[in-house]
């Protein structure tokens, strides 16, 4: 009774694994590795006992576009690997076999057009009398995952670079500038460059705002953001540190030269024509 029972749990598990062959690419090494070299991107067997890769499934090369009988050696699995992941991935994979561990690994695998796309190779160890004696590897295409997390990378990093931005005026707010300074501070104190800062305050800016509306109000600190902006040196650091108030940093300026740099900011401000609701001037600031 018990021996049928396990031939049919062996029977099962051979058909779940015939047909995870169809569903995925899959490649069967029978082999032990001992080193993985990266430049060369070869891997070399410990003993005379390396066969390669004694069977592809069919579905390989609807996956990657390589036909089943280019897959000879490790070394065509190897050297099909892009070249940013290959000597991690290789070394990640024969430590993992040689230590009889299953595993897997996602990198980018080259096609016979020149293109890669994502894949994950998942790979069993198969064991004979405790030792390893052959790695079976499924591969599946995961290039829409990929694409998915680098979109999800890119909005997290568009909204962290929101998140340190004014909304109204594009320059970096209040926050960025309280996140900063102090290390802002301490690396100008170990490189002996001193910074210097400038509160910059609109006048009169509420009544302006009461006698024109918001919507003016909030053109003019664009446009006063605008004009401040220009006005910096590359180097310099602008905020908008709350309503009307700005804040710049002058890097590695201090006395005279600090004093020139904020007069000409004051001047370039001063100059700025203000313009109402309907586009007449009103002034300036």
């Amino acid at each position: 009774m018990k021996s049928n029972v396990w031939l049919r749990h062996t029977w099962i598990a051979l058909a779940l694994l015939a047909l995870c062959m169809l569903v995925a690419g899959a490649l069967l090494y029978r082999s032990l590795w001992t080193r993985y070299d990266g430049a060369l991107g070869q891997l070399e067997a410990r003993s005379e006992r390396l066969e390669g890769i004694v069977k592809s499934g069919p579905q390989i090369e609807a996956l990657l576009g390589w036909s089943r009988d280019s897959w000879i050696s490790v070394e065509d699995w190897a050297t099909r690997i892009h070249p940013d992941g290959r000597d991690e991935v290789g070394k990640f994979c024969v430590s993992q076999s040689l230590a009889g561990v299953d595993h897997e690994a996602d990198y980018r695998a080259l096609t016979p057009t020149g293109d890669y796309i994502w894949i994950r190779d998942v790979v069993h160890v198969v064991r004979s009398n405790g030792e390893v004696e052959a790695l079976i590897g499924f591969m599946f295409d995961i290039s829409e995952r990929k694409q998915t997390e680098e979109k999800l990378v890119k909005l997290q990093k568009e909204l962290e670079e929101l998140s340190f931005k004014d909304g109204l005026t594009g320059v970096a707010n209040r926050r960025m500038f309280d996140s900063i300074i102090e290390q802002e501070w301490i690396a100008a104190r170990r490189q002996q460059q001193p910074p210097s800062l400038i509160m910059i305050d609109i006048d009169h800016f509420k009544r302006f705002n009461d006698s024109y509306g918001h919507k003016v109000g909030d053109v003019t600190l664009q446009k006063v953001a605008a004009v401040l902006r220009s006005s910096i040196r590359t180097s310099d650091r602008l905020y908008r540190y709350g309503g009307e108030e700005f804040t710049i940093v002058f890097d590695g300026a201090e006395g005279d030269d600090a004093v020139a740099l904020m007069e000409r900011v004051r001047q370039s401000v001063a100059r700025t024509q203000l313009t109402g609701k309907d586009g007449e001037p009103v002034g300036q600031v």
